[in-house]
């Protein structure tokens, strides 16, 4: 085991650096001038501030200079907004990103998981039809539609809850169920899918030959091995959530992490959009590591080490 959790960390490392190292380059061939994009200066003072930051040096000595700060986990300054580092951006926007995703994790995988294991033992039946068309509604609206629905609904004709802001849980009641809806409608159909296909496996019907229960088959066979392919797509799904949805924040107004992600490439703002990027990218590995370590939980036959 100790083995296993070394070697992933190694890897994880390797592919963080070789994240960063990709996105440098790239993001240094986007062509302007990020102090004439975001700020109305004359190109005098524009030169005058990219030579202060170093972006008129060799690329390779900037390349060296970043993974220097890197490092020490120093994201560097914003070029857009003057004063202001990355790593301050984050300390303050990702918690809220980061409660929204929570929130709508708690309430859209255990509820999409339900809802297909229900699905798939009803087969045919009214809630099982109901299920299907929730999934296939839920997919075929984008998220910006459900949200006016939402406020349409709750806020404005109900009352129930505030249209937008962040100040207190009633307030992330209905970003939080954006972004559910769209786990419960893929957890669903993926968990309903799952149950149905291991159903039909020869040790099932062994085992309902031996006289099992079906709650018995259901909780201590087939749910377990029908989790184990949902492990796969959950650290990136995850990750997604973490990071913010630009479109659900934006019209929620809140501020959080996501608006970051879009306004830093139409900036041009490289420092700020570089180390969100490699900030996400250490999201999205943690996330696979810790679901790497679950597939021993789920299923004992998988050996780690």
């Amino acid at each position: 085991m100790a083995k296993y959790i070394c070697k992933r960390l190694l890897i994880s490392l390797a592919t963080i650096w070789l994240i960063a190292t990709v996105c440098f380059f790239l993001i240094r061939l986007l062509p302007g001038n990020p102090f004439l994009v975001a700020n109305p200066l004359d190109m005098t003072n524009a030169e005058r501030l990219m030579d202060y930051y170093g972006l008129n040096d060799p690329l390779w000595e900037q390349y060296l200079r970043f993974m220097g700060n890197l490092a020490h986990l120093d994201f560097g300054y914003s070029l857009a907004h003057a004063g202001r580092s990355v790593n301050e951006v984050i300390a303050l926007y990702f918690p809220v990103t980061a409660q929204l995703a929570i929130q709508a994790m708690i309430f859209g995988i255990p509820t999409g998981i339900l809802l297909g294991i229900l699905s798939s033992y009803h087969r045919g039946s009214g809630l099982d039809v109901s299920a299907q068309m929730l999934t296939i509604l839920t997919t075929a609206i984008p998220a910006y539609v459900l949200a006016a629905v939402f406020q349409l609904l709750f806020s404005v004709t109900l009352g129930w809850f505030p249209a937008g802001g962040w100040a207190s849980w009633k307030y992330t009641v209905l970003p939080t169920l954006c972004l559910s809806l769209g786990l419960v409608a893929s957890y669903c159909r993926s968990m309903r899918t799952l149950m149905l296909e291991v159903g039909q496996q020869d040790y099932l019907r062994t085992a309902r030959a031996k006289g099992l229960s079906d709650l018995r088959i259901i909780f201590f066979h087939q749910i377990r091995n029908a989790l184990l392919p949902l492990l796969t797509n959950m650290g990136v799904e995850i990750a997604g959530l973490l990071m913010g949805s630009y479109v659900i924040e934006k019209i929620f107004s809140v501020p959080g992490l996501g608006k970051y992600f879009v306004t830093s490439i139409n900036e041009l703002d490289y420092t700020m959009a570089l180390g969100l990027v490699v900030f996400q990218a250490c999201v999205v590995v943690t996330a696979n590591f810790i679901v790497d370590l679950l597939y021993g939980v789920v299923d004992p036959r998988v050996k780690l080490d």
